[in-house]
């Protein structure tokens, strides 16, 4: 019983690292974007608004591991 609450924290754990590595990435991405954008490309707030909503699902599901390890301890 150990050897599998053991598997599935580091799991988790593994899980939440590639989540805050993906968020970082997304926040850079946008960060990027948000430089080029000009009033006149419409297009480029689009794409900066779904890179948003991305960011926000991922700190969702981010949110969501981080309470599944607190609940495992």
């Amino acid at each position: 019983m150990a050897t599998l609450r053991s598997a599935l924290q580091k799991e988790i754990a593994h899980n939440i690292e590639y989540g805050e590595a993906i968020l970082v990435a997304l926040k850079l991405k946008a960060e990027r974007q948000l430089e080029v954008i000009a009033p006149d490309q419409q297009g480029n707030l689009l794409v900066l608004c779904g890179l948003m909503l991305d960011i926000q699902a991922a700190q969702e599901k981010l949110s969501r591991e981080r309470w599944r390890l607190s609940v495992c301890r």
